[in-house]
């Protein structure tokens, strides 16, 4: 009698811990979450997730197809800026000065999309089914953009709004006018936020060395939502 009210006493003692600690663990999440739901929230993601398929779905061959010309074509042009570099720097020498590092490690960068980015561009223009994946993953961005679009520049298609959001980005009197801030997203003082999106996903994936690796990180890259990333920035485009 006496071990079963030892057992009982003991019993209730860590059912009582038990109880104040998880309610102190479901406190903190509180607090860290502003009251948020955890599986509300994956739930919402989900959801999200679901009807981007759903709507990718219901697009004809042609209009997937056209989506991911206006992404390729974005990324073709801003490489082409990277080869006339390549052939600028191999008729001039690197400055021995306070930017060294930085010239260098532009040059490398320069270097490597120059020599990887056709190669690369030739190899998923015959793939069909990349294609298609690349699509769906450019699907939030090609959103946003194109409702930019329909904003600040109606008179003109979404292929020609990125184009000269990327030629203004290179041209001082375009970059230095209030008005493509606004027009094209504004992201300090050289550059605007349709450039930036495109050109650091180019940064992001020619570090890679296959075909494939550079495929699978482009992918991650335009659906990655980790902050100061492509698509948080295209998001918080205000």
């Amino acid at each position: 009698m006496i071990n079963f009210i030892c057992y009982l006493i003991l019993y209730c003692t860590l059912l009582l811990y038990c109880c104040r600690d998880n309610s102190s663990v479901v406190s903190k999440k509180d607090s860290l979450s502003g009251g948020s739901n955890p599986t509300q929230s994956v739930l919402q993601t989900k959801t999200t997730k679901e009807t981007t398929q759903e709507k990718n779905n219901t697009l004809t061959a042609e209009e997937q197809q056209n989506r991911f010309k206006t992404f390729k074509e974005a990324i073709d042009k801003i490489s082409l800026y990277y080869i006339r570099a390549k052939e600028q720097y191999e008729n001039k020498s690197i400055t021995w000065s306070v930017n060294f590092k930085k010239e260098l490690e532009s040059r490398k960068l320069v270097q490597r999309v120059a020599t990887k980015y056709p190669d690369f561009s030739e190899w998923l223009s015959k793939n069909i089914l990349k294609q298609k994946e690349l699509d769906n993953a450019f699907d939030s961005a090609y959103n946003i953009l194109e409702r930019k679009r329909s904003i600040h520049a109606r008179d003109k298609t979404l292929d020609q709004y990125i184009s000269e959001a990327i030629d203004c980005s290179f041209d001082k009197a375009c970059k230095d006018n209030k008005d493509s801030s606004k027009k094209y997203g504004s992201f300090g003082k050289y550059n605007n936020l349709t450039i930036v999106f495109f050109n650091n996903i180019l940064k992001d994936i020619i570090v890679k060395d296959t075909n494939e690796e550079i495929f699978n990180a482009l992918k991650k890259s335009l659906t990655n939502e980790i902050v100061d990333g492509p698509l948080y920035l295209l998001r918080n485009w205000q």
